[in-house]
């Protein structure tokens, strides 16, 4: 009864959903725009800590931007997954995520760009990190080292 009561009073009451405001291009162009200036800084500057975040901060960005990835996607990627094509882009592969009910993962193309591309900034990331096995994304400490997790 309370079910059935709670069910009608949603039906004459009904709420618009909340949903977030996109990310809109021109604001990517700006987010890109300042981590690439930070890694650059921070790299003339040998600031370990500064170069990484920037690389992983703006290669999780561009990834999760145009394979409109969840956050619990980009963490649960591993790099075993990531296939590079030359320059024609780089596959990922998703053993799991929300929308795969069966378990069977799923593979995504992510063609080079030429502009805002994904493609070189997580080859930048991955190659800085000089990490072979496990995630892609990870923790990096206040003293500028990599975590493995």
């Amino acid at each position: 009864l309370v079910k059935q009561t709670l069910k009608g009073i949603r039906a004459v009451h009904g709420a618009r959903v909340q949903q977030a405001v996109p990310l809109q291009i021109t604001h990517l162009q700006e987010l890109d725009a300042w981590l690439a200036s930070t890694s650059m800084r921070a790299k003339a500057a040998q600031d370990r800590l500064g170069e990484y975040q920037a690389l992983r901060d703006r290669a999780l960005l561009l990834v999760g931007f145009w394979r409109a990835f969840r956050s619990a996607d980009l963490v649960s990627l591993q790099v075993r997954d990531v296939a590079f094509d030359g320059t024609d882009g780089m596959t990922l592969h998703l053993a799991h995520s929300k929308g795969d009910r069966g378990y069977e993962g799923r593979t995504y193309g992510v063609p080079a760009l030429s502009r805002l591309c994904p493609v070189p900034a997580l080859s930048e990331w991955l190659r800085g990190a000089d990490r072979h096995v496990g995630p892609v994304f990870r923790r990096i400490t206040r003293w500028g080292t990599i975590g493995s997790e």
